[in-house]
């Protein structure tokens, strides 16, 4: 679970009652929201077109397009979250996907995605520590655009 100043969210790291709780409420608001249905089909055709859109103007250039790809996908994901989508150009995008790769980097899978306990228990040695001092730093970076939504 991921805890912001004590606080846990999410589905990711939890188990147990917590994570059903969580899986069920996270379920129902997708459906309520209307996942599967036109206004996410309408989402993701404007990430596919603004993607399109970059490669055409790299059109005979050697690209990597890794980081584009996560780039739509972070986008769409927040745009669900916070009601606010960014051009991909956008350096609050670029800023939430390097604080999402960072975090990633910095966790040790084995710990904290299997046993999170021991991820707390050694916080330095599964990167816990790291992890949550750059959440904590950076929450705002999405805890303020969901508040405003």
């Amino acid at each position: 679970m991921l805890e912001f100043e004590g606080e846990s969210h999410g589905i990711m790291l939890t188990s147990g009652q917590e994570w059903q709780d969580q899986r069920r409420f996270t379920l129902r608001h997708l459906r309520d929201f209307g996942f599967g249905k036109n206004y996410m089909e309408q989402l993701i055709l404007e990430e596919v077109d603004e993607t399109i859109h970059w490669l055409k103007s790299h059109e005979g250039e050697p690209l990597s397009i890794n980081r584009k790809f996560y780039l739509a996908v972070i986008n769409s994901l927040f745009t669900i979250m916070a009601g606010k989508r960014f051009s991909h150009t956008d350096p609050e995008l670029r800023n939430i996907f390097e604080m999402l790769i960072t975090s990633g980097r910095s966790i040790n899978p084995t710990y904290v995605m299997f046993m999170p306990k021991l991820a707390k228990m050694f916080p330095r040695l599964s990167g816990w520590s790291k992890i949550q001092g750059f959440l904590n730093s950076n929450r705002f970076v999405v805890t303020d655009p969901v508040k405003k939504h």
